[in-house]
């Protein structure tokens, strides 16, 4: 169960007023304690509330509070604030997928072949002729000496035929001459396998860029084939780009329009509240200078037997100084209020404080109440001296 202290210059009212959102549920509230209106209520006294009063006293709060306070009412809508919406998140998911899709660095199958060859050209040595080593010249000078010495056979047969069939120095020297002369052919022939060895290194330095040649066109086609395929993938990252970067717009200048409507209601509803808080005060300000005019020409009426004295004389047809008029406009509580206008010490009777207290913008039942209060001795408790300050 929800309770209350009791405060100094609380009455059944004004506790009614600001716990259960209207003064007139004081009775109510009494009842509810099992206490009388007419008895005095002393300060740190405990007074329970009903179970729906904290609702109603935080709606009264909230509601005190926003119309004493614009800004504080401006602030109870809550500001828009940015968050992607679908359309972003799945552009930009996509747009990441596509990102770890990129190919890698080129590769090539034919730099190191390439590079072999250029290496062969560019740093290779022409090769000098050597006859033992080349097994075509290997293969002459064999059948040269084959050749050779048959003619030498001959040679030798022919000459020993002439002597009567006898070997001889002529024939040997005859023999050894058609050898010689064989081995002499085979000294020609070192220019002509010179020159074909020279051919075929030629022939091999041709192939060389002719292989060259080839590789190199492989390569460039490898390398266009790895461009276009990033060209492809640079082309599609632009495209899921630029469909992020649209979705992104959309939904933000969506945000940004949001804003712009809270903004312009927010400023459109603290020109209202100004309007309606400079109205109260003119109509405020108005019934004051009208209550303060009444209250120096003596209330307008004749006042009760009870409280009549010489008009000349009467403290009632002393004017409100202005500190006095904008305290009492400063009350919500016409227990209050009408406390405060008795402690003055002017003398007021009944009809001039009920015309100060509905020129302050207290209703008739309230005043009434207020009244009923005083004459049945429900008083709320003595003076606050705050009240004055």
């Amino acid at each position: 169960m929800a309770t209350y202290k009791v405060k100094a210059g609380d009455s059944w009212w004004k506790i009614a007023n600001e716990q259960l959102g209207s003064g007139a549920k004081y009775a109510e509230l009494a009842k509810f304690n099992n206490m009388d209106v007419s008895k005095t209520l002393y300060p740190g006294q405990t007074i329970n509330l009903p179970a729906s009063s904290a609702t109603a006293n935080a709606a009264s709060k909230t509601s005190t509070n926003t119309s004493a306070n614009p800004s504080l009412a401006r602030s109870s809508a809550t500001r828009p604030t940015y968050k992607p919406g679908q359309s972003v998140t799945d552009a930009e998911q996509t747009l990441e997928d596509w990102n770890n899709q990129k190919p890698g660095d080129y590769q090539s199958q034919y730099e190191d072949k390439i590079d072999q060859i250029l290496d062969d050209l560019l740093n290779g040595k022409t090769p000098v002729y050597d006859a033992s080593t080349d097994p075509v010249y290997q293969q002459y000078k064999d059948n040269y000496i084959r050749q050779g010495q048959m003619a030498m056979m001959d040679t030798m047969a022919n000459a020993a035929a002439l002597s009567g069939g006898y070997g001889n120095s002529y024939a040997s020297t005859v023999g050894n001459q058609a050898y010689q002369a064989y081995l002499s052919e085979l000294n020609n022939i070192l220019p002509e396998l010179a020159d074909a060895a020279y051919e075929r290194y030629q022939t091999e330095q041709a192939g060389k860029r002719d292989n060259l040649s080839i590789l190199q066109g492989l390569e460039e086609s490898d390398y266009r084939k790895y461009q276009d395929l990033l060209d492809a993938w640079f082309t599609n990252r632009d495209y899921f780009a630029g469909r992020y970067d649209a979705a992104y717009q959309k939904d933000y200048g969506s945000y940004r329009d949001s804003v712009s409507d809270w903004e312009a209601d927010r400023d459109y509803q603290f020109k209202q509240e100004q309007a309606k808080l400079e109205q109260q005060r003119w109509e405020q300000e108005y019934a004051l200078s009208k209550a303060k005019a009444y209250a120096s020409s003596g209330g307008g009426s004749s006042p009760k037997s009870s409280d009549t004295k010489d008009s000349k004389d009467s403290p009632a047809s002393k004017e409100l100084s202005a500190e006095q008029l904008k305290k009492l406009s400063s009350f919500r509580n016409v227990t209050d209020a009408r406390l405060y206008l008795k402690g003055l010490g002017l003398g007021l009777n009944d009809n001039e404080i009920r015309s100060l207290l509905k020129a302050a913008g207290f209703d008739e039942d309230e005043i009434d109440t207020a009244e009923r209060n005083t004459h049945t001795g429900g008083s709320g408790g003595p003076i606050s001296s705050a009240l004055f300050k």
